[in-house]
């Protein structure tokens, strides 16, 4: 989670990289979904609310085993993906005085 231009394209980049997958990794701003080796499943919520998210069928995507990164995911859908008993690990990007500086805050829900 951050704003734009602060970072979670490339994060999410490292975090594929580390699992030995050379796909070419983008955001899926306007697809909603990127799948890479079906190993790892990158959703963009930036365009798309929670009601479109479950009436398209990407929730149940979900059972698929892997890892899920989502982009800009609200609060709402959180509590969702919570209830429904996945683990949630959120990383919060945040520019520090330059565009070069981050600071990472790790939650565990």
């Amino acid at each position: 989670d951050g704003k734009v231009g602060s970072g979670k394209t490339k994060k999410k980049k490292k975090i594929v990289r580390s699992l030995n997958i050379s796909s070419n990794i983008t955001s899926p701003t306007f697809s909603f979904l990127n799948e890479y080796e079906d190993k790892v499943f990158h959703y963009d919520m930036y365009n798309i609310n929670v009601n479109k998210f479950i009436n398209i069928g990407l929730l149940d995507n979900l059972d698929r085993e892997g890892i899920h990164i989502f982009e800009w995911g609200s609060d709402i859908f959180k509590n969702i993906i919570k209830n429904l008993g996945f683990r949630i690990l959120c990383i919060k990007i945040q520019i520090i005085k330059n565009e070069n500086e981050r600071a990472y805050k790790v939650v565990y829900g």
